[in-house]
């Protein structure tokens, strides 16, 4: 069969289609389709991967170290609204101090230091909030299935388009904020006297 488009062919395939009894007027446009619909996948399955990974990561956690959680989740229940403007301000001021270390040179040491530590938290801070979620939900479970329940019901919100990363990076604020807030309790000035 022949056919006669008069005017422009634009079409998608993964391969240049090539029909000889075909006539078009004008221009021919070709856009490939390889790997689009993988292309379109793989964020979700980047996110989907990153969830299992840091979930596994709080079950180990809260698995070897649940009075930790414990004392944790206590700082949120006293000090929630102050956690999260604890962990907004950290998120600015912290990354400041640590490139002013590096651009004084000799305090590179200590900017590599306080990197460190800051991953550590940043890394602890989805762990910290998902337990204090679980504990929301159900207070008087075994801690490990109190993190079970937070995992899933922050692994399921993150999954939803646009709230998700908000919600990533608020619980980046509540878990920095609980963890400053606590090593400020614990912290004790030094004694130079003895």
């Amino acid at each position: 069969h022949s056919a006669l488009i008069k005017g422009n062919l634009s079409y998608t395939a993964p391969n240049h289609v090539v029909v000889s009894n075909s006539h078009v007027s004008g221009q021919v446009t070709y856009h490939n389709q390889t790997n689009s619909h993988s292309h379109r996948m793989w964020p979700v399955w980047w996110r989907v991967y990153g969830l299992i990974a840091i979930g596994v990561l709080a079950l180990a956690a809260v698995a070897l170290f649940p009075q930790a959680f414990r004392r944790w989740n206590a700082v949120s229940r006293s000090s929630y609204g102050w956690a999260l403007l604890s962990g907004f301000l950290a998120m600015f001021i912290v990354p400041i101090i640590i490139v002013a270390t590096f651009l004084s040179v000799v305090g590179a040491p200590i900017g590599v230091f306080l990197a460190l530590l800051w991953l550590v938290a940043a890394i602890l801070s989805a762990p910290i909030t998902m337990y204090v979620v679980g504990s929301w939900i159900a207070p008087k479970l075994h801690p490990v299935l109190i993190m079970l329940i937070g995992v899933l019901v922050l692994g399921i919100v993150e999954m939803i388009p646009y709230l998700g990363p908000a919600l990533g990076v608020l619980t980046l604020w509540l878990g920095t904020g609980i963890l400053l807030i606590y090593l400020k309790r614990l912290y004790k000035r030094p004694d130079y006297s003895k």
